[in-house]
């Protein structure tokens, strides 16, 4: 999949008869999470579980509250994070 003039990208590979463990590890061929931006966490959960996906747990809080995250698995046991960012909680740098 690409958008725009071709960044960012997302290359989806399936690789057929090898065995994972289950859960996922690090050292599994493939892919074992992936994350992806949410512009409004709560809708897209909700939506989501209307259709019948399954989160690990609904939308939490990081701890400073710079950010949302949920998290489900796809048919595969791949980790799926949803992540909403609040930037404008984030601290500015200033220019030195």
């Amino acid at each position: 999949m690409q958008l725009d003039k071709g960044f960012p990208k997302i290359d989806l590979t399936e690789l057929t008869g090898l065995s994972q463990a289950k859960p996922l590890a690090n050292v599994d061929l493939g892919l074992v999470r992936i994350c992806l931006v949410s512009a409004d966490l709560a809708r897209d959960y909700e939506q989501l579980t209307h259709q019948g996906i399954e989160f690990l747990s609904p939308p939490q809080t990081a701890k400073d509250g710079l950010a949302e995250i949920a998290t489900c698995l796809d048919p595969d046991g791949t980790l799926i994070e949803l992540l909403q960012v609040h930037l404008e909680k984030w601290p500015r740098l200033e220019k030195g």
